[in-house]
Formats: structure tokens, C-alpha cells, sequence
């Protein structure tokens, strides 16, 4: 477990503290899991700040932990305090690796719609601020979730443009992932076609 964004600057140092904590726990997932609980019923009764950085770290620890039930709860309240800072420094890694979270979370929980609504949110705001190394992995995401909500072909289509965007730049994890996620979305459509009697 690797947490990207960094500690914003101004945090009040009781819940900076107890986040400390987490990052060094990694990678016991028990001792990571309470520190972030800790921090995040802690930070509720402070500035909004002090909220998302706590409900950041929790969101990534219970995902982490295969919580996903636990994220996608959690997301309701963290992502909304999240946005106010997503043009900060802090809150830019912040927002998108909790909006991949809540994204999986939902698409393997059964949340079709809303895992597509934050699917594609997470895409928007990478377009908007031009992070071009994330465009891979944004789409990549994307297609998964429009597959999730029963649009294998649409799927389909961004995860080829999302594997030839990771070439390009070189992206090879990337690249591997929106191939991989691609190569089960046509088995599928396969399968589908085979079963209809239409397979070529």
C-alpha cells in the first residue's frame, strides 16, 4: 500500500499524528485500518481540512483491506469535502486516488450507476487539469464501469483508446491493465455472440 498524495500543510497535529501513524503501520493492515478510523472520528468535529485528509487515508486503508462495503460509505461524505481542495497540491493526488477507490468499490458491490457517475467524474477531472500520465488509467477505469453497467461495446471502445493513449506515453502498467480488462470484455461479447449462434 503506497500513498501518493501528501500530507497537506496546516493539518492540526492530533490528527497529523494519528495519520502518521497509519503511513507507518504499512504494511500491518489492522494497526493502518485503526489509526485511519481513529484519525477520521477524530477529524469530524474539526475543519473540513482535517476531514479530508483523515477520509482519505481511511477510504485508501479500507480499500486496501477489501472493505468495499465500508468505501463505498465512507466515499459519500469524504468525496464531497475532497472536491473542495482538488486544486490544491494535497488535493489533487487526494481526490483522484479516492475517486478510483470509490470507483472499484462500487463496480464490484453492485453499484453500476454510481460506480459510471464516478468512473466518469474521475475522467473529467483528469481532462480538465491535463494529467496526461493518469489519462490512461482514467479511461481504463472508465471502461470497466460502463462494462459493469452492461455496455460491453462502449467499454470496449475506450479501453482501446485507453491502451493506445498508454503507449504513447509509455505507460506500460497502464497499458497492461485497459488491455487485459479489454481482452475479458471481448471473451465476453464472444461469448455472447457464440451462445446467439452469431460467433465468427
Amino acid at each position: 500500500m503506497v500513498f501518493v498524495a501528501p500530507m497537506p500543510p496546516g493539518l492540526a497535529e492530533p490528527v497529523r499524528e494519528v495519520l502518521e501513524c497509519a503511513r507507518r503501520a504499512v504494511p500491518n493492515m489492522d494497526a493502518v485500518l485503526k489509526h485511519a478510523r481513529d484519525a477520521w472520528h477524530m477529524a469530524l468535529d474539526m475543519p473540513r481540512l482535517e476531514r479530508a485528509a483523515a477520509g482519505h487515508v481511511l477510504i485508501l486503508a479500507l480499500h486496501r483491506a477489501g472493505r468495499l462495503e465500508d468505501v463505498c460509505k465512507v466515499a459519500t461524505e469524504v468525496l464531497p469535502v475532497l472536491r473542495e481542495y482538488a486544486d490544491a497540491p494535497f488535493g489533487a493526488a487526494a481526490y483522484s486516488e479516492a475517486l478510483r477507490c470509490a470507483t472499484v468499490a462500487a463496480a464490484e458491490t453492485g453499484r453500476f450507476t454510481e460506480a459510471l457517475a464516478l468512473a466518469t467524474e474521475l475522467h473529467e477531472y483528469v481532462q480538465l487539469r491535463e494529467l496526461e500520465d493518469e489519462r490512461p488509467s482514467a479511461l481504463s477505469l472508465l471502461g470497466v464501469a460502463f462494462d459493469r453497467s452492461g455496455d460491453p461495446w462502449q467499454a470496449a471502445r475506450i479501453l482501446r483508446r485507453a491502451a493506445a493513449e498508454a503507449r504513447c506515453r509509455g505507460g506500460d502498467r497502464a497499458r497492461v491493465l485497459a488491455l487485459n480488462n479489454l481482452a475479458v470484455i471481448l471473451l465476453s461479447q464472444y461469448d455472447l455472440f457464440r451462445e446467439a449462434g452469431e460467433a465468427r
